[in-house]
C-alpha cells in the first residue's frame, strides 16, 4: 500500500482551514459578548448618572402624586435598552440581572399612561420597552421558579419603590 502524500496534504489543509474558521467564529462570538457587556455597563453608568437619576426622582415624585410628569425620560431609556436587547447587542439575562426591578416597577406603574399616549398620540410608542418588560418577566419567572402572579407589583410594593426612587441621591 502506498501513501498518497497529495491526498494527505489536501486533507490536512482542509482540516486546518476548518479549525481556523471555528476559531474565528469562536473569537467573534467572544468579542460580541464582550462588546455587549461593555455596552451594558455603559447603560448602567448612564442609569446611575445624574441626568437619569434626576429623571427617576422626578418620575417617582410625580407618580406618587398621581401625575405622569418625567415618565417619558425613563420610558425612553428602557426603550433604548429594549431595542438593544431585541437586536442582540446586549444579553437579555444580563439586562434582567441588572435592571429587572426598575423596568418591572416603572413599566407596571406607567402602564395606564403608556396606554393613554398610545390611544391619543402614537400607537407604537415604547413598544420596545414593553417587549423588554415581557421578556424580562419570563426570564425572572424561570430564574426564580415563580409565576406571573408572584411577580405582580402590589400597591404597597409600588409605593415603597416610588418612595425610595423619589429620595434618590443626585
Amino acid at each position: 500500500m502506498t501513501l498518497d502524500y497529495n491526498a494527505v496534504t489536501a486533507v490536512a489543509t482542509a482540516l486546518a482551514a476548518f479549525a481556523a474558521v471555528i476559531a474565528l467564529l469562536y473569537d467573534n462570538q467572544r468579542s460580541r459578548f464582550a462588546l455587549g457587556v461593555e455596552t451594558l455597563l455603559k447603560l448602567d453608568d448612564k442609569f446611575d448618572g445624574a441626568t437619569i437619576k434626576a429623571a427617576r426622582r422626578k418620575a417617582a415624585q410625580s407618580l406618587l402624586k398621581n401625575s405622569n410628569e418625567g415618565l417619558d425620560d425613563i420610558l425612553d431609556f428602557f426603550e433604548m435598552v429594549g431595542l438593544l436587547t431585541r437586536r442582540g447587542a446586549i444579553d437579555a439575562v444580563l439586562v434582567c440581572d441588572l435592571f429587572f426591578d426598575w423596568i418591572h416597577c416603572y413599566w407596571t406603574l406607567a402602564k395606564e399612561y403608556v396606554d393613554a399616549i398610545r390611544v391619543k398620540e402614537n400607537p407604537t410608542i415604547w413598544l420596545e420597552a414593553e417587549w423588554l418588560h415581557t421578556r424580562l418577566v419570563e426570564i425572572e419567572k424561570r430564574k426564580s421558579k415563580c409565576s406571573t402572579s408572584d411577580l405582580a407589583l402590589s400597591e404597597e410594593d409600588g409605593r415603597e419603590f416610588l418612595d425610595a426612587e423619589s429620595k434618590i441621591d443626585l
